[in-house]
């Protein structure tokens, strides 16, 4: 049995907000013309896997909002800590030299200095192994995306990756 004075109505709501925001881009998904490509995948597969990401999550936020609280959030007292602008300014220029140098240096370069750059800014001080962990993730994104997806990336200056 549910407790009136344990549902949050603000924990609820935002939770069917994602799960109706995930119906709508499931929904809409639909008018997306259906052609399908060499590997069989069509332009619907992401944003219909978006949305239905986005369903799942709600309906667990909001199972987790009926049967109590949302699980893993943090403390009160840690929640109104003032932002870390030391990180925002790191991201933000993170993201500035990466739109500036995607033509240039290529997506794989510039997106891993930018996955770096933000594991820095979380704490992490672990620099080499973030970008070993960056090249090797961007890479496989940027033959997803080239080879499978056949969508055009910027290649790096040695025409590679």
């Amino acid at each position: 049995m549910i407790k009136k004075s344990s549902l949050s109505r603000g924990q609820f709501f935002i939770s069917l907000s994602i799960f109706a925001f995930g119906v709508y881009i499931a929904y809409q998904t639909r008018d997306i013309a259906d052609t399908q490509g060499y590997e069989q995948l069509g332009p619907r597969l992401f944003p219909m896997l978006t949305g239905l990401a986005l369903i799942l999550l709600g309906a667990v936020l909001g199972w987790q909002t009926i049967t109590g609280d949302w699980r893993d959030t943090p403390q009160e007292k840690k929640a109104h800590k003032c932002p870390d602008w030391k990180a925002f300014l790191i991201i933000t220029g993170g993201v500035f030299v990466q739109m500036a140098l995607v033509k240039i240096l290529g997506f794989v370069i510039v997106t891993a200095v930018l996955f770096t750059t933000v594991a820095y800014a979380f704490g992490s001080r672990r620099v080499l192994r973030d970008a070993l962990i960056s090249l090797t993730l961007c890479a496989a994104a940027f033959l997803l995306f080239t080879r499978v997806l056949d969508l055009s990336l910027p290649a790096s200056p040695l025409g590679i990756i």
